[in-house]
């Protein structure tokens, strides 16, 4: 389904999700261009999606993402976003998003979302295994109350 008359392009930053989506979409865009945001230092994608880019057969435009542009486009992603953000990604994200359209690009493929459809971040691990337990501690009244009317079918003690 990726008919599009408009140029299209893909988010790689090395990672599962955005490597499956760009994989996937080369299958049917032998065109494609691929994106990576490159914040530089150890917090930086740019060598797993540069692997990642390569395997697949994709170019891959890097955009460098400083802390001086970091910082100049903060208040804009708070505009974009119409509320305040903690995410670091999202100024990086808006630059790759300025350097698409600045290419013409006017649709990005993203694989954002996979990592919270199927709790791809450690903290959602900890928030699911303290769901299973509070769901235990709401069950075991009811499985207690079971019992209890079990009992009470049995009939007096004597």
């Amino acid at each position: 389904h990726l008919v599009s008359d408009a140029p299209l392009a893909a988010m790689c930053s090395g990672g599962v999700d955005s490597s499956l989506v760009a994989a996937l979409a080369r299958d049917e865009r032998p065109d494609l261009q691929a994106y990576v945001a490159d914040v530089g230092g150890g917090e930086s994608e740019f060598d797993q999606a540069h692997t990642a880019a390569a395997h697949i057969g994709v170019p891959l435009r890097r955009i460098p993402v400083d802390r001086a542009l970091f910082l100049r486009l903060w208040p804009d992603v708070i505009r974009h976003l119409e509320t305040p953000s903690s995410h670091p990604s999202d100024a990086p994200l808006l630059a790759v998003a300025r350097a698409c359209h600045d290419d013409g690009v006017k649709v990005l493929l993203t694989g954002e979302g996979a990592d919270e459809l199927f709790a791809g971040y450690p903290w959602y691990d900890r928030t699911h295994a303290l769901w299973r337990k509070a769901r235990r501690r709401a069950r075991l009244p009811r499985l207690l109350a079971g019992q209890t009317l079990h009992l009470e079918h049995i009939g007096p003690r004597n």
